[in-house]
């Protein structure tokens, strides 16, 4: 068992760290990822929906989770997104995206959520091909409000 629960913390880091390179912004909202199994079950809290369920699927590789805030207020909860693994293996593939009590995105979040995912699957690339990308300044601002 203590095994099992040790590969499953460096699973998890491993995927948090694989979603923290989809972060960033678009129009008036970010992106972010969560960093531990508590910001799902919190996530699932604020939702109202089954995002718990999701944890082993995370850690096991199958998606990425990604939550979608205004920039306005980054710690309320408004999207929740699911990308999974397209033919070749990267996370491209956008396969579910709710809003609480898993109610259909309007279109301006819908807008949002295509350029974001168009840039972040740009911004992956480039850093497998050993290419610089750009820092995101307005991310890290918001990052820095949410963990404080």
């Amino acid at each position: 068992q203590c095994m099992r629960e040790q590969s499953d913390a460096e699973k998890m880091q491993k995927m948090v760290y694989i979603s923290s390179l989809y972060q960033g912004t678009s129009g008036k909202y970010v992106f972010i990822s969560p960093t531990c199994k508590q910001d799902f079950l919190d996530e699932a809290q604020m939702q109202q929906n089954c995002l718990a369920s999701y944890v082993s699927k995370f850690v096991n590789g199958e998606c990425i989770i990604m939550f979608m805030r205004e920039k306005n207020d980054p710690t309320q909860s408004l999207v929740t997104i699911e990308i999974r693994k397209d033919d070749d293996g990267n996370y491209t593939h956008l396969n579910q995206k709710y809003q609480a009590r898993n109610r259909a995105c309007t279109a301006e979040q819908n807008d949002a959520i295509d350029k974001w995912l168009k840039r972040a699957i740009n911004r992956v690339n480039k850093r497998a091909k050993g290419e610089d990308v750009e820092a995101d300044e307005e991310l890290a601002s918001i990052l820095d409000i949410i963990n404080q």
